[in-house]
């Protein structure tokens, strides 16, 4: 049977000399030395193992696992591995799939919102989606009491920015201008991600007729009275009034000077 040299094999194989070496190392090869010069030597049914080891480190396997596979695992077993390799590479694709829609949703959802800057239109609509909100009020920090909001943030990318205003404070010129701030998700995310946690209390159903307005504010700004008494007073135009709270999503977040932030805000109405 010929030797081969850890070049000629690395050669043939397309891989450096390091890495031979590192499989080596892990056992996956029991390596001989030429008597003459000390070399190391490899047989030809090395370069069989070794082509079957990139095989199997191709379609994903660990180092450790492949050694199973070549010198311990019947074929019956090695179908079995394969098995589980092919699902969970279906769980990965599930999962990247998810991602590639939610980024074409926000892709849309931001062309959307450039083209509506500053509008504010009625759909007749009823609206559902959860809100979990921070104890306390403003845009501060979530703290260790708010478990849920923590455990909800790292169902990234599926949640938004959020925000509810309550309409008494709206309507009421001499309350202190406050919001409550968090973060909403929708409803097939939330049936999809978090199916273990009861979130039923969590959902709003916001009932038509739904006013709508796209707000952009410099990074620099934040949320005033005003901006939200101009909504109204539009709303008013159109022959509406506000039937309850207004709930808001961040749409786009930038912090480059000059450029406009875009928010999302809803609020219920119904005719004056």
């Amino acid at each position: 049977m010929e030797n081969y040299t850890i070049g000629q094999i690395a050669k043939s194989l397309g891989i450096s000399p390091q890495l031979l070496r590192h499989y080596e190392s892990l056992g996956l090869l029991d390596t001989q030395r030429d008597e003459k010069n000390q070399y190391r030597t490899y047989k030809t049914k090395d370069t069989k193992l070794l082509f079957q080891t990139i095989i199997y480190r191709a379609m994903g396997f660990s180092l450790k696992k492949i050694n199973q596979m070549l010198k311990e695992e019947s074929p019956r077993e090695v179908e079995h591995s394969l098995d589980i390799r092919i699902n969970e590479i279906q769980k990965e694709i599930d999962k990247l799939k998810g991602i590639q829609d939610e980024i074409r949703e926000y892709h849309d959802s931001l062309l959307s919102a450039e083209a509506r800057k500053g509008l504010c239109w009625i759909e007749p609509d009823d609206f559902e989606f959860y809100r979990i909100m921070k104890k306390g009020s403003g845009q501060s920090i979530i703290t260790e009491t708010d478990s849920l909001l923590v455990s909800l943030h790292k169902k990234v990318p599926y949640v938004r920015q959020g925000f509810t205003l309550s309409l008494d404070m709206l309507q009421d010129p001499r309350a202190p201008f406050d919001y409550q701030y968090g973060i909403v998700m929708k409803k097939e995310d939330i049936d999809r991600h978090c199916c273990e946690t009861d979130m039923l209390p969590y959902l709003v159903r916001l009932h038509g007729p739904i006013a709508r307005i796209i707000l952009g504010l410099k990074p620099e700004d934040s949320f005033s009275r005003d901006l939200f008494l101009s909504f109204l007073d539009t709303v008013k135009a159109n022959g509406y009034m506000p039937a309850g709270d207004c709930y808001g999503v961040a749409r786009y977040v930038s912090f480059k000077e000059n450029t406009d932030n875009l928010f999302e805000f809803l609020l219920p109405v119904k005719p004056l």
